[in-house]
C-alpha cells in the first residue's frame, strides 16, 4: 500500500478522489488537499508535512499528486518534503489515479518511483519527479 498526498488548485483534487471512490469504492490512505483562492502557501506546507508525518508514522511510503507541475501544489510539495524524497507525480488525472488506486496494494516494498514509472508507461499521461533528483 502507497499513501496518497493529493493536491490540486480549486476542487479538482476533491473531485478527482469522488469520481475514483464512486467507480472504485471505498479508499483508505488519501489525504486530499485543495489550494483555493486566498489560502495560504505556508498554512498548505504545513498541512503536506503533517500528512506526510502521518504517512511516516504508519511506515507507509506515500506520494505527491498534484494537478500541474511548476504550479502552486507541485512547488508546495517540494516545500514540504524537504529531505525525505517521496516522488511528486504532477499532472494527474482520473485515468492515471484509478490505475493507481487498482494497483497499488500489489506494491511489495522497494522503490516507488519504479512501480510509479511501471503505472506511468501505461497510462502515458503524467510525469513523476525524483525529489531527491530535482533537489540536486
Amino acid at each position: 500500500m502507497i499513501g496518497v498526498i493529493l493536491c490540486s488548485h480549486a476542487s479538482f483534487a476533491q473531485g478527482l478522489y469522488d469520481a475514483a471512490e464512486m467507480i472504485t469504492g471505498e479508499t483508505e490512505n488519501i489525504t486530499v488537499l485543495p489550494f483555493v483562492d486566498g489560502d495560504n502557501v505556508d498554512d498548505l506546507v504545513e498541512k503536506m508535512r503533517t500528512a506526510a508525518a502521518g504517512y511516516r508514522e504508519k511506515g507507509l511510503p506515500y506520494v505527491y499528486m498534484v494537478d500541474l507541475w511548476g504550479a502552486s501544489p507541485f512547488n508546495v510539495a517540494v516545500m514540504a518534503e524537504g529531505e525525505n524524497g517521496a516522488d511528486i507525480v504532477a499532472g494527474v488525472s482520473l485515468p492515471f489515479f484509478l490505475e493507481f488506486l487498482t494497483s497499488r496494494d500489489e506494491f511489495s516494498g522497494g522503490p516507488t518511483a519504479e512501480f510509479l514509472d511501471g503505472i506511468i508507461e501505461e497510462t502515458g499521461l503524467v510525469k513523476r519527479i525524483n525529489f531527491k533528483a530535482l533537489s540536486g
